[in-house]
């Protein structure tokens, strides 16, 4: 409502039209526009405000003093000073406190909010929109600065944008950035082409160049780095944490958190959420992808939620695992290990484990150095080996496997149908197929490194111009002859052997489709035949037969009856075939010497198994073995299974025990540390410090505050009452049931009617020709104050200070307890209350009103004025440098009134007279009249004045033991009772109605400040206010209050020497506050020692008074 109210007051202002001599000028203040000669359509309204202006046109001044040095033209100045200082600018709009004040020649500038581009001087093209908003400007230009306190600090800096709560709050000369976002570039100080967007993004930039920061607290640890580029909330967090010079260049992180915890590296590239480095030193890496974790310098990677930390690698796939060095790896799951440097690894879940290797295809494993597989699921073990082909293992050293055993693989060279039933196919027709060629040395030399297993193994001895096969055990030559046809012609007709032998004296040679017939009986068809197969041939099921591998053909026309067998001639054969194509062994089938077979079935469902050693059995296909035994004894854990005839297997635990557990925890001060651990634990931030408790009295009920309440109701008698009556006739006093009286005559001296005065330093008193100088009192020394911060006290001028933590106890959980007459407190000690139980004692009231003195529970009074000399009812009384004393003389204080002096403390010690700092004190005993130094004695039942009589009161004991029952307030009267007595009513309506008159006073004065909105309390930064030279002393907030009030003040930086004196109604001071801190600050009073009333707060400088104000404590 008071925003609207306002905006109505100011634009009912600009709408009103006075008519000047000129041309529409309308003014209104103390010396506002009154040098304009010849400008016209000016508006000015404030005291001062364009006061310098004489030609200058179109220009608006609204506020004390705003635009007050204008000369030119097309202006606009709203606010206290705003302007103030413009001389030759043009086109400038300012509208706030002071916004613009210092500008002198500066043009075309938009300032907006108190301060707002307070100290630009000859800065243009600036648009500053907010409070404190480029305040520190003076020269920079084409700066646009939006947000409270944005841009606050650039002075020189130019073409800068900065939008945002502290945006570029502390920006100096640093030129063209941009900061979008709270405190974005808040510390950008000399550094340029910087561009933040996001809350905090780029905070600490400082003197860094050509950073782009895009997301929320993106880059905010960059400081001095350059040609950064961060996207992402919180990416490049860390970057430059260090703050070094020559690091942290040419990072691009791209995604939330990207490149988190790097510091120093440099020359970077990642994108992908939550993508980092494992590591705060990282240097010239690219990742893509979501979660990527980098571990090392040089990497290349892309995919989701990667691992690498393998330098001059590339790893691309998603959970992939590189650790190899100068490896690539691309694939799901594929992994790399540490040993695996400077391998390739391509495919799913591809997996090497050893340097300078391939491995290609799915699940492909490598396992030995420079090995290579490809195809799913290859394996090498072998090193220097290759295994192609599906589940193809290479599992010897420097071998090349196809297909291996599970899928082997039918090699074809030259065609593109190779035979599956060869292993190798060679098709060429214009090449041939050549075998090893060794020597005969070579040859044998060779031989003694075979064995069986080579069996079948063909060489070409070159020195013999013929091939060899190994047989197991020796080489055997491979006869290429022709040989003799049995003859030297062409048979015509069947060879007779007629029983005979073709022995080994010469070859037997059938070719050209030729037949040879064996018929044991001659019958025809009781024989066998061998062929030489010439041509293409379909009398075989399983054929055709064809000559081109040139097929041998052996033929048996009542196979299919008989069958044929082989073995030792006259024994029992070694093997047979039948007719239904099986083929039969008598014995034992045994392969290779290696392992034989046996010669019985088994039972069903039972499999073949070897035992190792070369022996195949039947044996059932069960796997229903159970752990026979799992226990753990002490640290040995011991695991056996059922049937497998072996002994129990143990495995010893212990190497997994630390036993590090026996810590102890220690408390020093507020200092927790663990045993065995470096790192400590500061506790003093749990300290509550909360030992500001008070004890409070309601009827019987005794309370702690923060505690409980104690019932002293126990301790109260109620026996025994002293309703006696005092009795003043003359001079003489005497009491109820009492026969003695007393003459109180030899009292009176009827010579108190002096009075002191004070001569600058003089003191002296009526009556008396003696003085006292008391300028030897004045030290000068005594401005200093304490001040406290945390637990620390420190004194103003001295260089030490004090820790008083060591005081603090914390041991506010206290509670009061009352058992019989003991009073205890909890963690404390205990009090015997027995001595103020109640008995022997007399809980009456002397009371006097006017001259009359009443006792509580007695109706009769007495009256004093007999007893007045009327010479000692003087009060002193305070008026600015007055000191009057009643009935008496005015003393002017001004002599010693702030100049010079301190604040220094009178104490009286018997009659001697001292002051605080100072060694020389004043015996006073010689102004005494020695009538009046009489003081009273209680011994027993005694009661003796001194240089008097003494007054036996022991008929006097038994007295009474009263307590206030009960005070209400109703209205304005309060009702107390007292026990066995009658209640008094007080009516507090004069007190309360002085009050209500200050408050309301107060309120009307208040509203009055408020309505016209003249009284900002804004400061700049260090307490400097710009263009006030008077100190202020503002009202108290709240006020009336009760506890604590917060009180502004204004001391110009060039004062010093400042105070706020706290008094009462009469003068009495209650309390100073030296004012340490200047310009626009507070201080805050507490009340809770204070009675409820009106008191008086008053700001001195230098000694001399500047304002006091009122203040009410409810």
């Amino acid at each position: 409502m008071r925003i609207t109210l306002q905006l109505f007051v100011v634009m009912a202002m600009l709408c009103t039209t006075f008519s000047y001599s000129q041309t529409l000028n309308e003014t209104s203040g103390t010396g506002s526009g009154v040098n304009i000669t010849s400008g016209d359509f000016n508006t000015m309204y404030g005291d001062s405000t364009g006061s310098f202006l004489t030609s200058g046109s179109q220009t608006v001044f609204i506020g004390y003093q705003a635009g007050r040095s204008n000369t030119t033209s097309e202006s606009v100045f709203i606010g206290y000073q705003a302007g103030y200082s413009n001389t030759t600018g043009f086109d400038n709009t300012f509208v706030g406190w002071q916004a613009g004040r210092l500008t002198t020649t500066g043009g075309d500038n938009t300032f907006f909010g108190a301060e707002s581009g307070e100290l630009n001087t000859t800065g243009y093209d600036n648009t500053f929109v907010g409070e404190e908003s480029g305040a520190n400007n003076t020269t920079g230009y084409e700066n646009t600065f939006i947000g409270e306190d944005a841009g606050f600090s650039n002075t020189t800096g130019y073409k800068n944008t900065f939008v945002g709560n502290e945006a570029g709050i502390s920006s100096g000369t640093g030129f063209r950035n941009t900061g979008i976002g709270d405190e974005a570039l808040s510390d950008v100080t000399t550094g340029d082409h910087n561009t933040a967007l996001g809350d905090s993004a780029g905070i600490d930039v400082n003197a860094g160049r050509w950073n782009t920061f895009i997301g929320a607290a993106s880059g905010v640890a960059t400081e001095h780095a350059d040609y950064n580029t961060f996207v992402g909330g919180m990416s490049g967090w860390d970057n430059n944490r260090t703050n070094s010079t020559t690091n942290a260049n040419r990072n691009t992180y791209v995604g939330f958190q990207t490149g988190f915890s790097n510091r120093e590296g440099e020359d970077n590239v990642g994108m992908g959420a939550f993508s980092d480095y494992n590591n705060t030193v990282r240097s010239r890496t690219t990742f893509i992808g979501a979660a990527m974790d980098v571990d090392n310098n040089d990497v290349t990677m892309i995919g989701y939620s990667g691992y690498n930390n393998a330098q001059y690698s590339i790893s691309i796939g998603q959970h992939h695992d590189m650790r190899g060095t100068g490896a690539i790896g691309l694939g799901y799951e594929s992994n790399l290990n540490a040993n695996s440097n400077y391998s390739v690894g391509i495919g799913y879940q591809v997996d090497v484990n050893e340097n300078n290797a391939i491995a290609i295809g799915q699940q492909a494993t490598i396992n030995s150095e420079h090995g290579m597989g490809l195809g799913f699921q290859t394996t090498v073990d072998g090193t220097y080996s290759v295994a192609i082909g599906y589940q193809a293992t290479a599992a010897v050293d420097s071998t090349m496997v196809l297909g291996g055993t599970v899928h082997p693989l039918s090699v074809g060279i030259g065609t593109n149908t190779p035979n599956k039933k060869a292993s190798l196919e060679l098709a060429d027709t214009d090449k041939g197929f050549k075998i090893n060629s060794l020597t005969n040395a070579q040859r044998t030399a060779l031989a003694s490194n075979l064995t069986v297993t080579e069996e079948g193994m063909m060489v070409y001895d070159n020195e013999d111009n013929a091939l060899y096969t190994w047989s197991g055990s020796a080489w055997a030559a491979v006869d290429t002859d022709t040989g003799d046809n049995l003859g030297n012609h062409t048979a015509t007709t069947t060879v007779n052997l007629a029983n005979n032998d073709v022995n080994n004296s010469g070859n037997f040679e059938i070719n050209d489709n030729k037949t040879l017939t064996f018929d044991g009986g001659g019958f025809g068809s009781n024989r066998y035949q061998l062929k030489e197969v010439y041509t293409t041939e379909t009398e075989n099921a399983y054929g055709p037969i064809t000559s081109a591998g040139g097929s041998l053909r052996f033929n048996s026309p009542d196979l299919g009856v008989h069958g044929f067998t082989w073995g030792p001639e006259g024994l029992a054969p070694t093997a047979a075939l039948s007719s239904n194509g099986n083929f039969q062994i008598a014995g034992y089938l045994n392969i290779a010497g290696a392992y034989q077979f046996p010669t019985i079935d088994g039972t069903s469902t039972q499999v073949l198994a070897t035992n190792g050693s070369g022996t195949l059995s039947w044996v059932d296909n069960t796997d229903d073995q159970k752990v026979d035994e799992f226990t753990l004894s002490s640290n040995t854990l011991s695991l056996s299974l059922e049937g497998d005839a072996e002994a129990a297997k143990t495995v010893d635990l212990s190497g997994y025990l630390d036993n590090t557990d026996s810590q102890d925890l220690t408390l020093s001060g507020s200092t927790l540390s663990l045993t065995n651990d470096a790192t400590s634990v500061d506790l003093s931030s749990f300290l509550d410090n909360t030992d500001a408790q008070t004890l409070s009295f309601s009827g019987t009920s005794l309370t702690i505050a923060n505690g409980n309440s104690v019932d002293l109701s126990s301790l109260q008698d109620g026996t025994g009452t002293d309703n006696q009556d005092l009795d003043l006739s003359g001079n003489t006093l005497s009491l109820t049931n009492d026969a003695t009286s007393v003459d109180l005559s030899s009292f009176l001296d009827n010579t108190d009617a002096q009075s002191i005065s004070l001569s600058t330093n003089t003191l002296s008193i009526s009556g008396n020709a003696s003085t006292v100088d008391l300028s030897g009192y004045l030290d000068n020394t005594d401005a200093q104050a304490i001040s406290l911060s945390t637990n620390t006290l420190s004194i103003s001028g001295n260089a030490s200070t004090v820790d008083l933590s060591t005081y603090l106890d914390n041991t506010d959980a206290q509670t009061l307890t009352l058992s019989g007459s003991n009073l205890t407190i909890a963690n404390g000690n205990t009090v015997d209350l027995s001595g103020i139980g109640g008995t022997n004692t007399d809980n009456q009231d002397l009371t006097l009103s006017g001259n009359t003195l009443s006792l509580t529970n007695d109706a009769t009074s007495v009256d004093l004025s007999g007893f007045l000399d009327n010479t000692d009812a003087q009060t002193l009384t305070l008026s600015g440098n007055n000191l009057t004393i009643a009935n008496g003389n005015t003393v002017d204080l001004s002599g010693i009134g702030g100049t010079n002096t301190d604040n220094q403390d009178l104490t009286l010690s018997g009659n001697t007279l001292s002051l605080t700092n100072d060694a020389t004190s004043v015996d006073l005993s010689g102004y005494l009249d020695n009538t009046d130094a009489q003081t009273l004695t209680l011994s027993g039942n005694n009661l003796t004045i001194a240089n008097g009589n003494t007054v036996d009161l022991s008929a006097y004991t038994n007295t009474d033991s009263q307590n206030l029952t009960s005070a209400t307030l109703s209205g304005t009267t309060l009702t107390v009772a007292i026990e066995n007595g009658a209640s008094v009513n007080v009516d507090l309506s004069p007190l309360l109605t002085a009050q209500q008159a200050q408050i309301n006073d107060l309120i009307s004065r208040v509203e009055s400040i408020e309505s016209c909105a003249c009284g900002g309390t804004l400061s700049s930064g260090g307490g400097l206010t710009a263009g006030r030279n008077q100190p202020i002393l503002y009202q108290n907030i709240p006020n009336p209050f009760n506890g604590t009030t917060s009180i502004k003040y204004y001391v110009p930086e060039t004062m010093d020497k400042a105070a706020i004196v706290f008094s009462n109604t009469s003068g009495q001071v209650i309390d100073t506050v030296h004012l340490n801190k200047l310009g626009e600050q507070e201080i805050y009073f507490n009340s809770s020692s204070l009675p409820v009333g009106v008191y008086y707060y008053t700001l001195y400088i230098r000694g001399h008074k500047v304002d006091t104000k009122k203040m009410v404590i409810e």
